[in-house]
């Protein structure tokens, strides 16, 4: 379940747009924000924690986003993916990172308000979420 207790990654090649994501993210609550400036080290990091949301650059200098959104979320398939780019919603990369299961797509720059709804979007939708079920007839 998405909530203000939820852990954050942030994995953008850009300092200083990791310092305002996570400044946003913490002007609405969210604290435990960690960083990563490659997919390489994106992918590090999901292994030795749990994440709920990945906010996720599509254009890195080694990989690119749509190639950690698969490997990501094929371990992880309840982990919440979202598209942080300035690439068009159309773009090819895009239209990848979604169609392999990225749950949003946030445009840069990062608007407040804009960052505040797909947060709030999270956390409504993981509330109706169940577990699934053991269909196994003993």
């Amino acid at each position: 379940m998405i909530t203000k207790d939820s852990r954050i990654l942030l994995i953008d090649d850009s300092p200083a747009i990791q310092a305002i994501l996570r400044q946003l993210l913490q002007a609405l609550g969210y604290t435990k924000v960690d960083a990563a400036g490659s997919v390489k080290e994106g992918l590090e990091l999901i292994k030795q924690a749990s994440y709920d949301v990945v906010f996720l650059d599509m254009v890195l200098p080694e990989e690119s986003g749509d190639e950690f959104a698969q490997a990501a979320l094929a371990d992880n398939p309840a982990l919440k993916v979202v598209v942080t780019t300035a690439l068009p919603y159309s773009h090819e990369s895009v239209m990848n990172a979604i169609s392999q299961g990225a749950s949003d797509y946030l445009p840069k720059p990062v608007r407040l308000d804009a960052l505040k709804a797909v947060m709030q979007r999270l956390e409504r939708e993981s509330q109706y979420q169940t577990p699934p079920r053991d269909l196994t007839y003993v």
